[in-house]
């Protein structure tokens, strides 16, 4: 089962900032709050991937991996806890509605999806 769980409408994220994404997974849903339901543990975990499309089913924007130097990050694997890092950069470009999502292997499992809203900013990164 996946949670919904949209970003940047409270609080607002501007285009060009960095963000990091705080989530827990537990034992099948993934919720940026504290879900009554016990962690899942990440440490046979394989793969876990964030993306950043126009719209769902379309082709990745950004595209977010386990163990990339700026990607997915386990901090707490038997407690299922990740952060998604982002650089100004990667949404340096961007402004208006996206879909994001998280899959994690095995699986795959969607744990993560929604939408993500980006405001246009003014002042260069």
């Amino acid at each position: 089962m996946a949670i919904k769980a949209d970003i940047g409408g409270d609080p607002l994220y501007f285009s060009g900032d960095t963000l990091q994404i705080r989530v827990t997974i537990d034992d099948g849903d993934a919720s940026p709050i504290v879900s009554p339901l016990p962690p899942l543990d990440l440490s046979l975990a394989t793969e876990i991937t964030w993306v950043l499309a126009k719209k769902q089913g379309s082709a990745p924007l950004i595209t977010k991996t386990l163990g990339s130097p700026t990607g997915v990050t386990i901090i707490d694997a038997a407690n299922g806890r990740i952060d998604v890092q982002l650089n100004n950069a990667d949404t340096a470009a961007l402004k208006g509605t996206f879909y994001h999502e998280l899959q994690i292997e095995p699986g795959p499992s969607t744990a993560l999806f929604g939408n993500f809203e980006i405001q246009p900013d003014s002042a260069p990164p």
